[in-house]
Formats: structure tokens, C-alpha cells, sequence
């Protein structure tokens, strides 16, 4: 039965609303265009702007209809919210005593956790703390009244956790126990009660079988990797016995636990993130990005499937990967519960919406070093890209065309020749022994994060040749300029970058359970890499660099770093004992004054909290720094370029410091001979500077709040 647009305006306001909102965002907006009474109707229900609001920002909703807030206390929140971030106002600005952080630590969904350490460095307890939001009940006088517990940990030898508050999950990695004939478990736990989670039919899930030639169980401790994506759960184990192989297992831990999916590399796997609830992503040591897809649900014990490699800039001759990190939050591949969850502590369902799960900005962190030189010369470089893993999930067809064969490195003179589970003709990269330094453990990234600074490089004498990279492809395109680069994304409403087409046998590729192409696909950097990525340089002397959340990502930044770019928005600073309040405007020195004498008093919406020890003895000052936020989402760009558009024409050119600024030219970063030439690159941003700087070491962020680590020196 067909309604017609007589009929449909017959019906009451309420029932249109209703039938409307079951239409996709951009079927929304096109009605709008219709008639001016579908106009003024969907103007005039928030139930309908919040949808369009939502997809403007690349959220999803995860509250049922019904559920309080009422829409129009929603749409409010979100715009309260994104005017914040836009701008980095804070609205208040929290002090929070924490224990002294252990080793493992992690901050997902409003909730930080924290490992103790005993004398032998071993976990052996977690503490837990809920953490205010603006106008939350929790505030009381203007102090936290937070929710805080403890669990033990002595039955297990923890390497690492991740948690997820909105199913009440705590997935500890421990080593198995003595009799096991495995090398480690994962522990499924209620985040509240430290019991056995109810939904986990198999509580405890083990994890790579044991040699026959094992050692003791204490020897296999080694980097590893976790990852929880709605009812699918990762662990990712960088060194495996005595390669420098790794192994991912993928469990889902609510429907089939006693299934698994299974990757082993002896090459190695550097990192691994899930992109969908079918779909992977995994880095190799030898510079480049795989797609997997694998069988949801695990009904079987199969193996996943490569469909796409996307290789890295070429090295120069000499360099090799030190190792590489990826870095995305939250969780990709699923969102929370839109239903009432038992399972869910309280707390975690204040969430109102949560980023899409197929847009998500990642930062790849590059740490490259030449064994062969001297050392009074620089021997490691570090380098950051990001991009949006959305672009790797829906290839255009033009990269397919340019596509070619895998291409297999140089290798060198001595090679494992150990048989690789996943892959017979998977080519070896070259082998270190385990005594090289292992990359501190990582779990959920960007949210989580050690105490160490990087290990050093493997010294020259263990390692054999580097991999020679390929010959570099020219570019098949021109470069584009920003003008031709947004002029045919401004038609669209929400200013969104439309995903390139996809051709029809990129279909067939990357849809499990459909047509599989016979060998992956090779994605060459020229093809793929300077219009998809923005790259940085980057530092060894912080944990966490940049913390991500959806399309945006944060990190803290040195006066003497502002100062040195000669940034027209930052004003010149006085460094004398790392302060630099004395040259800032007067209402900016009465804030900074204000909050560190009260030490307590919130961006509307965004709450900053630091952390700290709470231990009251002398401590060497913590140079202030800046937070700059990078916004890379396509309706804020285009949002602030006609912002500047309308100023422009009121004459009114002049940008504040703290303004946002729109980033789309293309830039060049300088590699320093690591690489065969400079990376240019033009992903485009938005970038904002606060006008406050803050002792602070990490950063950490959410949908709305801050987390500002500030580690004690003494």
C-alpha cells in the first residue's frame, strides 16, 4: 500500500513524526526539500532534529525512545556538547586523588581502572572509579562523591585487562595456570562483583596451546593486545615461544565460546584492530595494513581470510621497523545496548549516543630505526599518521584498478623456516631473538596505557639485514587542491566526505560468506596513503601521545613547541619556572589562578580531571602544556570553513587565539632520510588549541570529558 503525500498530511503531526523517523538521515533531510510542511514538521520535532544532529556528528543513538531524557533535553546535551569540544571551554574542572597508577591501567565509558603492584611487579589488585560528568548527581558542594572499589587479584597472574562497563565485563589476561596445557587465559568477570560474568558460558577461555619443549609458564610472558567488541573478544600475542611470531584469537564469549578464530604469523603481527563485527585489521612488522574478514558467528574453528593490503610509504635503504602501534576509541565494530542491559553497572547507561561504528579516525604510531648508524646520530624516528579505517572498508574503485599483486619484500640472509599456521606461502621476515626488548603491553588503545617509556631498539648485533622496500609507485592521480577537494563535498548537506563509490569486485571482496577473490588485493601507499591519511611527526617522552574518541583526537603539547611554529593564535610565553600565566590575557591568568588555588571549580558538558597520587611529599614541577584537539570529521570542517565564510563578509577576519582552525592544505613532513621521499598528506581537520595550559603528562577523553594524568616526579 502506497501513501501518498495527500494522505500523508491528513494524518496528525505526531503520526508523521513517527513514520518519518523510521527514514535514513539523508532520506530525512531530502524530505525537508519536499514541501515546506514536511520542512517546518521536521523542524519542529526534536525527536527528528536529534536524528539529523546525530548523523551530522557521526553518532549513533543507543537509547530506546522511550528512555529519559526526552528528546529535546537530548538535542540540548549534544549541542551544549559539541559547542564545548568546538571551542575547548571548559565548564568546570574536577581533582581527583587516585592511587598510584600501576602498570596497567584503562578508561572506557566513564570509568577508570587502575592496577597496583606488588613487590615481585605482579597486579595483584585492580581499583575502579566512576567519574563525574557536568550536573551529575555525584557532584555534591562542588567535590566528587564518586563511586570507588577494589578487587583483588592474587588467584591469577595478570598481564593485562580491559574492561566494558555497559555489560558489567572485566576481561583479565592471566598466565594459565601450572597444569594448563595452554600458555594463557582470558578471565570474563563482572567489573562490579570480581565473580564469574553470567553471561559467559566458559568463564575462563584459554589461549595458545603449549610447546611439548615449554619452559616454565613465567618465561611466556610477552606483549599482548585485548580488545572487546560487543560479543566478540580479541587477544592479540605479539611474541609467541621462541619466534618473534604472533598469534590473534577472536572468542565470541557469549554465544560460542568453545569456537574460535585463529591468525598466526611467524613473520609477526606488529598490532590489530576489529573494524566490524566480521571484519579486522592487522599491522605487519613489514609496513603495511592486512583486511581480514572471518565467519560471524564462530561457529567453527576457521580462519580468517586477507582481502586488502595497503602498504606503507617505501623505506630508505638501511631502515627497518622498530614496531607499530594502532590506536582507536572506542572499541570499534559494535555499539552498546540500545535495550535496558541487567548486565550494565550503573552508570554506564548515562551514555546518550555513541560514535558510528563504521567512521572511526586511527592513529598509526611508527618507530623506525638504522642499525648501521653511529651512535652520535639519531638511531630511532617516530612518526604518526591517522586515518579513518572507513576508507580501508570501502576501497574506491580506482584503487582496485591500481591494485597489484602482494609484492614480497627482500629477505634476509637468515630466515625462520618454520612452517606459518595461516599461511604456507606467506613469505618470513627477518627473526629476532626473544631476548630483544618486548613493546610494553597495550590493551584497549587509547584508553589505556603502562608506566614504561618505549623499549630501546634491538642492538645491531642480533638483528641480519633489513627489508628493502619496493621501488616507489608514481602517483596515478594529480593532487588535488583543497578547493577541488571540498567543492564537491559542500553540496552535501551534513558537509559529509561521501564515501567513494565501490566498485562491484571490491564487493565481492570484502563481504564474508560472498564471492572471495582468489589472492588479496595490494593497495600500493601512492594510491591509497597522502589523500587518506595526515601525518606528524612524533616523540618518545609520553605514554599515550594522542587519545582518541571517534573522529576526534587530543594530546598534550609543550610551550616550547607552540612557540617554536610560530603559531599567530598563541601568544608569546614567559617559561620561567615552566609557568607561563604572566604574558596570557588577564582573564585567562585569573582562571589558571582561580583553579589551581581552589584545585576544584568543568567545557558545558566536558568535565577535566586530574589525577594524581595524592601523596603530599615534594615533587619536581610538571611543565604546563596545552591540549590540542583535532577534529577530523567532515561536517565540522565544512561547519567552521562557512563560519569563516560569513565572518569574512561582516569583516570580521580576525581569529582569536583558542579559535578553530580548518586544516586542508596539504602538508610535508620532513622523514629525515627514512624514508624514500617526504610524506605529503591532506586528510583533511579541524584543529583547537586550549587557552589554558595544565600540568599534565597524559591525556585521556571520552564523549564528554577530560582525563588529565598528571604523574608525580620526585
Amino acid at each position: 500500500m502506497r501513501l501518498d503525500s495527500v494522505s500523508l498530511f491528513t494524518l496528525p503531526v505526531e503520526l508523521i513524526c513517527h513514520i518519518l523517523s523510521f527514514l535514513d538521515t539523508v532520506e530525512l533531510v531530502r524530505c525537508t526539500s519536499l514541501t515546506k510542511y514536511l520542512r517546518k514538521v521536521i523542524a519542529d520535532s526534536s525527536r527528528l532534529q536529534y536524528q539529523i544532529e546525530l548523523a551530522k556528528h557521526r553518532m549513533v543513538s543507543v537509547l530506546p525512545p522511550s528512555a529519559a531524557p526526552p528528546y529535546i533535553a537530548r538535542l540540548q546535551i549534544l549541542h551544549d556538547r559539541e559547542r564545548a569540544w568546538k571551542t575547548l571551554s571548559w565548564n568546570g574542572r574536577y581533582n581527583l586523588q587516585l592511587p598510584p597508577t600501576g602498570s596497567v591501567y584503562e578508561f572506557v565509558g566513564g570509568f577508570y581502572g587502575n592496577g597496583k603492584e606488588d613487590d615481585r611487579r605482579i597486579t595483584s589488585s585492580i581499583s575502579f572509579l566512576e567519574l563525574p560528568e557536568a550536573g551529575s548527581a555525584l557532584l555534591k558542594n562542588g567535590q566528587a562523591d564518586l563511586k570507588m572499589w577494589t578487587h583483588p587479584m592474587q588467584d591469577v597472574t595478570i598481564i593485562d585487562f580491559t574492561m566494558d562497563p555497559s555489560q558489567d565485563l572485566l576481561v583479565l589476561i592471566a598466565l594459565a595456570t601450572p597444569g594448563s596445557g595452554y600458555v594463557y587465559e582470558l578471565h570474563l568477570r563482572s567489573l562490579l562483583t570480581n565473580e564469574p560474568h553470567p553471561k559467559a558460558p566458559l568463564p575462563v577461555l584459554p589461549c595458545l596451546l603449549k610447546p611439548s619443549h615449554t619452559h616454565q609458564s613465567s618465561e611466556h610472558i610477552a606483549a599482548v593486545r585485548v580488545q572487546v567488541s560487543g560479543d566478540l573478544v580479541a587477544l592479540l600475542v605479539k611474541e609467541v615461544h621462541d619466534s618473534i611470531g604472533a598469534h590473534l584469537e577472536i572468542w565470541d564469549w557469549i554465544n560460542n565460546p568453545q569456537q574460535s578464530c585463529k591468525l598466526a604469523r611467524i613473520s609477526g603481527i606488529d598490532d590489530f584492530t576489529f573494524m566490524s563485527q566480521n571484519t579486522f585489521l592487522v599491522v605487519r612488522p613489514t609496513g603495511n595494513f592486512e583486511v581480514y574478514t572471518f565467519k560471524n558467528p564462530i561457529k567453527s574453528s576457521d580462519m580468517p581470510i586477507c582481502q586488502a593490503s595497503y602498504g606503507f610509504p617505501p623505506l630508505s635503504q638501511g631502515y627497518m621497523y622498530w614496531y607499530i602501534t594502532m590506536s582507536s576509541n572506542p572499541s570499534p565494530g559494535s555499539i552498546p545496548c540500545h535495550t535496558p542491559n541487567k548486565t550494565a553497572i550503573e552508570g554506564s547507561g548515562k551514555q546518550l549516543y555513541h560514535p558510528s561504528p563504521t567512521e572511526r579516525i586511527h592513529a598509526c604510531c611508527l618507530y623506525l630505526f638504522n642499525p648501521t648508524t653511529d651512535d652520535h646520530e639519531e638511531r630511532v624516528h617516530c612518526f604518526v599518521f591517522f586515518v579513518n579505517l572507513h576508507t580501508l572498508l570501502n576501497p574506491p574503485a580506482e584503487w582496485l584498478k591500481r591494485s597489484t599483486p602482494p609484492q614480497s619484500p627482500v629477505f634476509p640472509l637468515r630466515i625462520n623456516n618454520s612452517t606459518d599456521s595461516a599461511s604456507d606461502s606467506e613469505p618470513e621476515s627477518p627473526t629476532y631473538p626473544l631476548t630483544t626488548p618486548s613493546v610494553f603491553n597495550q590493551s584497549t588503545p587509547a584508553s589505556s596505557a603502562t608506566s614504561q617509556h618505549p623499549p630501546p631498539p634491538p642492538p645491531p648485533e642480533y638483528l641480519y639485514f633489513p627489508i628493502v622496500s619496493p621501488a616507489p609507485i608514481p602517483p596515478s592521480m594529480p593532487f588535488p587542491s583543497p578547493q577541488n577537494m571540498l567543492s564537491t563535498h559542500s553540496l552535501n548537506t551534513f558537509g559529509v566526505f561521501p564515501p567513494p563509490p565501490v566498485a562491484q569486485s571490491s564487493r565481492n571482496i570484502l563481504v564474508p560468506g560472498g564471492l572471495q577473490s582468489r589472492k588479496p588485493i595490494h593497495v600500493p601507499w601512492s594510491t591509497w596513503g597522502p589523500q587518506s591519511t595526515r601525518w606528524f611527526k612524533e616523540c618518545l617522552n609520553t605514554d599515550w601521545q594522542h587519545s582518541i574518541y571517534g573522529l576526534r583526537t587530543i594530546e598534550s603539547v609543550s610551550i616550547e613547541k607552540m612557540r617554536s611554529r610560530a603559531a599567530p593564535r598563541v601568544p608569546p610565553t614567559n617559561l620561567q619556572n615552566g609557568d607561563n600565566r604572566n604574558t596570557l590575557p588577564r582573564e585567562v591568568q585569573n582562571t589558571i589562578q582561580s583553579n589551581m588555588d581552589a584545585d576544584n571549580s568543568s567545557v558545558n558538558g566536558v568535565t577535566i580531571s586530574d589525577g594524581s597520587t595524592g601523596e603530599d611529599d615534594e615533587e619536581v614541577p610538571i611543565p604546563q602544556r596545552y591540549l590540542r584537539l583535532r577534529d577530523y570529521n567532515s561536517y565540522a570542517i565544512m561547519q567552521i570553513l562557512e563560519e569563516e565564510n560569513d565572518n569574512s563578509k561582516k569583516g570580521k577576519n580576525k581569529m582569536g587565539w583558542g579559535s578553530p582552525r580548518v586544516v586542508v592544505e596539504p602538508s610535508k613532513t620532513n622523514v629525515k632520510g627514512v624514508f624514500r621521499e617526504d610524506i605529503t598528506s591532506w586528510l583533511p581537520y579541524v584543529e583547537v588549541v586550549s587557552e589554558q595550559a595544565f600540568p599534565v603528562t597524559d591525556v585521556m577523553m571520552d564523549d564528554c570529558r577530560l582525563l588529565l594524568l598528571r604523574v608525580r616526579l620526585f
